[in-house]
């Protein structure tokens, strides 16, 4: 992330430039960590994999309800809602891992982390699906400006 902020303020240009294909450099490095990931931890994955779906998949729910609430609360119109709802979810998984890794020093963190990420995919792409068809919608209602 520092990285891609740096790079961002002091070559915002050079960014521009080739933003699709730093989006396809990062999404494939992260698809190679989650491997490589899920490769190194397979002899825990097998004897941990059903509670920590359930976990995974539990705890981005009541993120994704945890954002939605405080958006509502925030009176914030249904574009910025999403977004609060995406974001609550995906800052979360950063830190159970960094909390799990640096603070109690407990590596299988990072294994939680991946198995999280595998489910929040999903979820959070149906949520995203749904937000752009409701806007679509919204657009082509008459008296929409």
């Amino acid at each position: 992330i520092a990285v891609g902020m740096a790079l961002r303020h002091w070559r915002s240009a050079a960014v521009k430039r080739h933003a699709q294909g730093l989006r396809r450099l990062s999404l494939v490095v992260l698809v190679l960590l989650i491997g490589v990931i899920l490769y190194d931890q397979r002899s825990d994955l097998m004897g941990e994999i059903g509670p920590a779906l359930l976990a995974a998949a539990l705890f981005t729910l009541i993120a994704v309800a945890a954002g939605w609430g405080v958006g509502r609360l925030a009176a914030l119109n249904w574009d910025d809602r999403v977004t609060l709802v995406l974001e609550f979810a995906a800052r979360n998984l950063a830190i159970v891992a960094v909390v799990g890794i640096m603070v109690l020093g407990r590596v299988e963190f990072v294994l939680f982390g991946a198995l999280f990420f595998l489910v929040q995919v999903p979820i959070l792409l149906l949520v995203g699906a749904v937000a752009v068809r409701s806007s679509e919608r919204s657009a082509a209602a008459p008296g929409s400006p």
